[in-house]
């Protein structure tokens, strides 16, 4: 289950791994544009100004209502 990956994970300090993971991203058209649309995706959802504002009404209505 669970979201689809936007992105590649590699441990601080794993140059073999970041370099496997560029070039597997330089070798794969299809890859990057996966992850892209689905980072895009995620910002949308979660940082658009309607989430900012869902997110914020709750914690603003005492202020908003008195």
């Amino acid at each position: 289950g669970g979201e689809p990956p936007a992105g590649v994970m590699v441990p601080p300090g794993d140059l073999e791994g970041l370099t496997s993971s560029l070039d597997a991203l330089l070798d794969d058209p299809e890859l990057r544009s996966a992850l892209g649309e689905e980072a895009r995706r995620r910002a949308v959802d979660r940082y658009s100004w309607e989430a900012m504002r869902s997110m914020m009404d709750p914690i603003l209505e005492p202020w908003l209502s008195s």
